[in-house]
């Protein structure tokens, strides 16, 4: 039987500090540089193999229709309601509040 200090009741990460992460993360250069050269999967297959095909499943020609992108990384003005890196942002106008109230 498990004892309550090894699972505490509210173990989760408040959703400011979540979506800060998210903001701070950003694409890993190189995952190979992370396993020692003879590492494989959980299926056997070699890290090489593995990371093929995670290039080839996360590059942008490959995505099927209608498929969400994470926006991670990106920064959002709520106030013009675009990301900041989005064509024409400096140029729009506010258009919403942002009042915090």
């Amino acid at each position: 039987m498990a004892s309550e200090a090894a699972f505490p009741e509210n173990d989760e990460v408040p959703v400011e500090d979540a979506l800060e992460q998210a903001q701070d993360a950003e694409p890993e250069d190189d995952p190979a540089e992370d396993y020692p050269p003879d590492a494989v999967g959980f299926d056997g297959s070699p890290v090489e193999e593995i990371l093929a095909d995670r290039k080839e499943r996360l590059d942008p020609d490959n995505r099927p229709e209608n498929s969400e992108v994470s926006n991670a990384g990106r920064e959002f003005d709520s106030e013009k309601g675009m990301f900041t890196d989005q064509p024409g942002y400096e140029d729009a106008p506010k258009i919403y509040d942002d009042d915090e109230t």
